[in-house]
């Protein structure tokens, strides 16, 4: 949770575990996602048949971060946990300050007004590998789309601010993880993508230098022509 704990602690009911990002109860993750309720019984509108229910956002850590990790000792790999733990609050935070907010009826213009939340509650899923079962340090994080208002009752969030702030959101978590994980006598470096569909659709990403060319080498892998798709 990010944003103010005690409005939104008092509001949901959530315990200081829960709000410190403790491990979330299955069953009181699903109540909210499914049906909007909080924990003590607080309850915003009934979802329609099409209502969102929440919203997947997901931070995956530079492939070299995720190959490190798999392949250091436990006291390293503690250090690169902890720092894409930490990645994601940055980037939640981000969010919270900058999409934290719920649409509000102005009677004096007939428009929807934003008014900021308080904070932010979601359920954080980590996974460790890929579906091809590499290593792939990635969370998904669950935003329930009821959300505490300053007034303590249940709205929606704002979706478009959402939408419009979450690969920002993406771009702040990247570097943060990956810097923070750099190991001593490795240095960062651009990762430069193929070319797609003729167009040139290179994007750089921040990598562990080496760490990734060498592992692909030796699976014989990247020696794909520009262009070109894997069938």
């Amino acid at each position: 949770m990010v944003g103010d704990k005690a409005t939104v602690g008092e509001a949901t009911g959530l315990d200081g575990a829960a709000l410190d990002g403790g491990f979330a109860d299955t069953e009181v993750a699903a109540r909210w996602l499914d049906d909007g309720v909080t924990p003590n019984g607080e309850a915003g509108r009934a979802f329609g048949t099409n209502g969102v229910h929440g919203f997947d956002l997901m931070f995956a850590a530079p492939k070299s971060v995720s190959l490190l990790r798999s392949l250091t000792d436990d006291v390293a790999e503690k250090v690169m946990q902890n720092a894409h733990v930490k990645a994601v609050e940055a980037a939640m935070t981000y969010l919270h300050e900058h999409a934290g907010y719920t649409r509000v009826h102005n009677p004096l213009t007939s428009n929807k007004d934003l008014q900021r939340l308080p904070g932010l509650v979601a359920i954080a899923y980590q996974h460790e590998t890929s579906r091809c079962g590499d290593p792939h340090l990635h969370t998904h994080v669950i935003v329930p789309n009821h959300q505490v208002r300053a007034d303590g009752r249940l709205v929606s969030i704002d979706s478009k601010s959402l939408y419009h702030e979450a690969k920002a959101a993406g771009i702040i978590y990247k570097p943060r993880c990956a810097t923070s994980c750099t190991p001593s006598g490795l240095r960062m470096a651009a990762r430069r993508r193929a070319f797609r569909h003729g167009r040139d659709r290179r994007r750089h990403r921040g990598e562990h230098q080496g760490v990734v060319a060498a592992v692909d080498a030796a699976a014989g892998m990247g020696q794909r022509q520009p262009g070109r798709r894997r069938r």
